[in-house]
């Protein structure tokens, strides 16, 4: 299984210095593919072997199938020698994931053998969630608009498993897949009435988006319980000025006598359950390891780790929530930008590492926090300051967040 996430990854970069204007890429894939998965399943046996020699025998296979592999062996060697060192850094986390206290590899089997928490539902609604009401033209209607309310949460299609718990959960709605994003939905006013609502009626939301959602819910109630007049349809479009983004230009063209009611104010912005956190580090949160130059560094560079949560400037106050729950961090702020983060490497180590291990993460983002935990691991260690290690955690960064494949 780790072979197939990371085979096509593997193979780009060891094609990475082909020129394409005299290399017929895909005539040659399925030999290349080939080659590098013995190249790869050949270094796991090799780990205290010359790689000059075997990378030698490897170019000379190549050159023998492959009359039109156009690369010097001077160019050559270092792609196989990455390629052979990446395979080793993943053996290398694969070991240490296994043997990490209160965690294991299996730590993806276990969540999904586990129903997802409540709490952990509210946070990651969130920040992913959206209570949207839609106002489209009707003709059939008697005053030719219908009203639309959903529920949904959109993610990128990798995270489909995690959506499909998510609606186990709820027990309602559908789960609907356009090109790489997937979106779980729940539009029927009873499910909305009877399953949804209650939900976050009891496990409150937090952020800015309790506002949408007790204007979402006032303008379900209006419409489930009366017939839709005119006189109504205008008050509804006064509650919708103050939603989200409010009023299309046309609508507002269409009914000016439309005055926005006040927005609500969010009732409590308290963290009440850690689960709450991990939900919305799931949506909105971030394991980041930098690299910059330094000339203090006797590598020239500088290796930290931060974990960060962004949100619009209108919930700094959360953000302040989030300091007072963890007691480290700090809060950065932007024009529209405001930013909870953790780069203090005793902070990590000693606090938020240990706090995501007792509370797992669901999505596909616990890939980037065992990544965080190896390079945590190796700063630890000092191989940060060795050039091996330096150029292993280069490797790893390579692959988290938007680099991530899989």
């Amino acid at each position: 299984m780790l072979l197939k996430l990371y085979i096509y990854k593997i193979l780009s970069n060891a094609v990475t210095l082909l020129d394409n204007r005299t290399f017929y890429y895909s005539r040659n894939i399925s030999k290349l593919l080939n080659i590098m998965v013995i190249i790869i399943l050949s270094s796991i046996s090799i780990v205290n072997a010359d790689i000059l020699i075997f990378t030698e025998l490897v170019y000379i296979i190549i050159i023998i199938i492959d009359t039109n592999f156009i690369l010097t062996y001077k160019e050559f060697f270092p792609q196989i020698k990455n390629t052979i060192n990446y395979y080793k850094i993943l053996l290398a986390k694969s070991k240490y994931l296994c043997a990490a206290k209160n965690y294991s590899i299996n730590t993806k089997e276990k969540i999904t053998n586990n129903k997802l928490n409540p709490w952990w539902i509210t946070g990651f609604v969130d920040a992913e969630g959206s209570f949207s009401i839609s106002i489209v033209k009707n003709i059939e209607r008697t005053i030719r608009w219908r009203i639309k309310l959903a529920f949904s949460i959109t993610l990128h299609a990798k995270d489909i498993d995690l959506l499909n718990r998510i609606r186990d959960f709820f027990g309602v709605g559908n789960i609907y897949i356009y090109g790489d994003k997937a979106s779980y939905k729940v539009d029927s006013r009873e499910n909305l009435k009877n399953v949804i609502i209650p939900h976050f009626e009891k496990y409150s939301l937090i952020t800015q988006k309790a506002s949408d959602f007790i204007l979402f819910k006032e303008i379900l109630n209006l419409i489930s319980n009366n017939k839709l007049t005119l006189e109504l349809f205008q008050t509804i479009l006064n509650l919708k000025a103050s939603h989200n983004k409010g009023l299309t230009k046309e609508l507002l063209d269409l009914f000016p006598e439309t005055c926005a009611v006040p927005r609500p104010l969010v009732p409590s912005q308290d963290i009440k359950n850690p689960n709450w956190i991990t939900g919305f580090t799931d949506g909105d949160g971030c394991f980041f390891v930098k690299i910059s130059k330094s000339s203090q560094a006797k590598l020239g560079s500088k290796t930290s780790l931060d974990f960060n949560i962004r949100q619009h400037s209108r919930d700094v106050l959360l953000l302040s929530s989030l300091i007072n729950f963890f007691k480290c961090g700090n809060i950065y702020e932007t024009p529209g930008v405001a930013e909870f983060r953790v780069s203090k490497i005793s902070d990590i180590q000693n606090i938020i590492i240990p706090f995501f291990k007792a509370y797992p993460l669901q999505s596909h983002k616990i890939q980037n926090f065992l990544d965080f935990i190896l390079v945590s691991k190796m700063i630890e260690n000092k191989e940060h300051l060795t050039i091996k290690g330096l150029e292993k955690i280069k490797v790893i960064k390579t692959g988290m967040n938007a680099g991530r494949e899989n």
